[in-house]
């Protein structure tokens, strides 16, 4: 035994002799012809190497100088494109004795100054020869390529330069790596550095790399991979890095399943995870999602200017996800805006586009995070009684003088409505547009604070591509009263339509809140029938109204006649501060709002007219007939542009009435005839005057 062992060492030693004598009488020049012919056969690309390799023993390997493929010394790449490579200088050593049992353990492999570009191909790539017809009595299985392992690797100053075929570009420079101990059955380690320099979008950084891997045979440990970018211009702004990102997982080759036991993006404060399971062969994944935001800090970081003085510190959420092809499930959500709850879940169907679920909101008050003007415009006192009575104004039988400028318009019948023409919001128009996303959604809020307005019990189902229908839309005013609206959304048009009713709204607690003071107090309904707009600015949408209603106001009290017009003219006593109900019909087309009859009564007036709102020319035209104490019926008119509407008597028709009936007059306001006479006559002086 003891002689096989040393027969057996003796021929060992004398294949090793064989080996080494064998590298030591190789010529250099023609392995590297050999090495040139090989690429050039394999890739129909070139192998040019300035140098002739030089061939050591000690250690076992190869040194060589500088080699081009696919691109020539002075730097002129192939017109064909695709892929080549430069190289500065590089040494590969491998240790002896694995090569006698035919493995091939690389000691080290160094690349000085590597330049790898990529770019798309001109032309078919070359045609390489093809390979001789497979003998018929060999093996058909595949020959097993010899099993390489490497101790170390290193990349010194390298760059990789990528161009897309849309010319996007990526460009990695100053790249160093190092990679140790490429063995299966034990630990990886990687080190890589490097600039980054993207093109559209423009992105700049640096880029580090560190990562553990445990390699086997049938799967891959990921143990320790961390990620830091540090942004320095371009979409990603450098005041929200450095960003960074840590992972551990486990990959089956054999099954092709993912387990991720934790990913992690983290920058400014904000963190990201993710956990669970995948499986890569058919894209599907099931784990939990959390995560944890300054929104405020990051839209800062971002150079975002947000709408809002204060809030937004606060973004937590988690929920289950699942992703089965192209769709994506979020389930069980849980999360908090600050102090608003949420809830609810999601599917997205990313190849459709489609979304559908339920999504629940706490408390959310607008107003405390709005840093300048309201979201709803605060209405003046006299738009708000123009708007809710129009009439209480015209009651007092006041006038505004009108300018010189602009005359008192005369006193004309209103235009007759024009034929209203809008589909009812729950008739779909013809077709939809599929490139717009679809929806399904169940939304709900506890309230929303806007414009000192609170909005209670909120709750709408969203539904539709391109041509959304928001029914039911269902609220409570925190002031009083209840929404019930049909609304619809035609995005490819930019058209837009409502129906439904605002019922019992107490007038009086909503000016309130809107001002912080209540001069007029009722209850208020809005009914609204097929309204319809379109357009994509105020202008537009107002030209395009169309539609009709329905206003009523009941039990209307005037707390402060104050808000009446300054310049109501003496003579006619104080204007009465009850009525009983205002009803405003109207009819809209192309903008212009047709309201009649208009009608207000009370125990001392009633009120009855007409109008026209031009909403294009901001302006107003309305006339009516208030009857005193069923005695007399004066006529009065409103007109001109909202922001300086004139009120006023008709002079000639009002004196005619008076003088006609002074006894009357006189009797009822505890005054004689004549002076009641005397009194229009002065009335009417001080209304024509200049």
């Amino acid at each position: 035994m003891k002689r096989v062992l040393l027969v057996l060492a003796g021929l060992v030693l004398l294949g090793v002799i064989g080996v080494v004598v064998a590298f030591m009488r190789l010529d250099a020049q023609s392995i590297r012809n050999q090495v040139a012919e090989a690429v050039r056969s394999a890739t129909g690309k070139p192998l040019i190497m300035q140098d002739i390799p030089k061939v050591s023993f000690m250690p076992l390997g190869v040194t060589f100088g500088a080699a081009y493929w696919g691109v020539t010394p002075d730097g002129k790449l192939d017109p064909a494109g695709g892929i080549s490579a430069a190289v500065k200088s590089g040494q590969v050593v491998v240790q002896l004795l694995p090569l006698l049992s035919g493995k091939v353990l690389v000691d080290e492999v160094r690349l000085d100054s590597p330049n790898v570009t990529i770019r798309p191909e001109t032309k078919p790539a070359a045609q390489t020869t093809p390979p001789k017809a497979a003998d018929s009595k060999a093996s058909a299985e595949p020959p097993i390529p010899p099993q390489v392992e490497v101790n170390r690797l290193r990349l010194t100053n390298a760059s990789i330069f990528l161009e897309m075929g849309s010319g996007q570009t990526v460009r990695l420079s100053k790249l160093n790596l190092e990679l140790d101990n490429l063995k299966v059955g034990e630990e990886m380690r990687l080190d890589l550095s490097t600039q980054l320099a993207m093109s559209d979008p423009d992105l700049e950084g640096a880029l580090a790399l560190k990562a553990k891997a445990y390699l086997q045979t049938q799967n891959y440990e990921l143990r320790d991979i961390s990620l830091r970018f540090t942004p320095v211009k371009g979409v990603v702004p450098a005041a929200i890095g450095p960003i960074d990102l840590a992972l551990r997982a486990k990959y089956e080759i054999s099954s092709g399943k993912l387990n991720l036991a934790m990913l992690s993006l983290t920058a400014q404060g904000a963190k990201v995870e993710l956990d669970g399971e995948a499986d890569v062969r058919t894209l599907a994944f099931n784990g939990k999602l959390k995560v944890d935001s300054p929104p405020r800090k990051l839209a800062q970081g971002m150079g975002i200017s947000l709408p809002f003085k204060k809030g937004l510190e606060s973004f937590k959420l988690q929920n289950t996800v699942a992703m089965t092809g192209q769709t994506l499930s979020l389930g069980s959500i849980q999360g908090m805006l600050d102090t608003t709850s949420i809830d609810g879940k999601l599917s997205l169907e990313l190849g459709k586009m489609h979304v559908a679920g339920t999504l629940n909101l706490g408390a959310l008050n607008l107003d405390a995070l709005m840093a300048s003007a309201p979201l709803l415009p605060v209405l003046s006192t006299e738009a708000l009684v123009a708007l809710i009575s129009p009439a209480e104004a015209l009651a007092a039988t006041s006038q505004r003088a009108p300018s010189k400028s602009q005359p008192a318009a005369p006193r004309t019948p209103p235009a007759e409505p024009g034929p209203a023409t809008p589909k009812s919001p729950n008739t779909p128009p013809a077709a939809a547009n599929n490139a717009l996303p679809s929806v399904d959604m169940e939304l709900a809020c506890a309230s929303l604070t806007v414009s000192k307005l609170q909005f209670k019990d909120i709750r709408a189902k969203a539904r539709g591509q391109g041509l959304y229908r928001i029914e039911p839309l269902s609220l409570n005013l925190g002031t009083g009263g209840t929404v019930q609206m049909q609304l619809g959304i035609d995005a490819n048009a930019m058209r837009y339509t409502a129906a439904g009713k605002v019922s019992n709204v107490a007038v009086g607690p909503l000016l309130q809140a809107l001002q912080g003071k209540r001069p007029v107090d009722g209850t208020a309904n809005l009914d609204l029938d097929n309204i319809a707009c379109a357009g994509t600015t105020p202008k537009a949408v107002q030209a395009s109204l169309s539609g009709k209603g329905l206003l009523t106001v009941r039990g209307i009290v005037l707390n402060d006649v104050s808000i009446l017009p300054k310049d109501a003219p003496a003579g006619l006593g104080n204007p009465p501060t009850h009525f009983e109900q205002l009803t405003v019909p109207f009819t809209a087309s192309g903008g212009i709002v047709n309201l009649a009859p208009v009608t207000l009564t009370s125990p001392a007036a009633n009120v009855k007219g007409q109008g026209v709102v031009r909403l294009p020319q901001e302006s107003l035209e309305f006339t009516a007939d208030i009857s005193l104490l069923k005695i007399a019926t004066i006529p009065v008119q409103a007109s001109g542009p909202f922001n300086s509407l004139s009120y006023g008597l008709d002079g000639k028709r009002a004196l005619q009435m008076l003088t006609q009936t002074p006894a009357a007059l006189g009797e009822a306001a505890g005054k004689k005839a004549e002076e009641a006479a005397r009194g229009a006559k002065n009335l009417f002086k001080g209304i024509t005057r200049p």
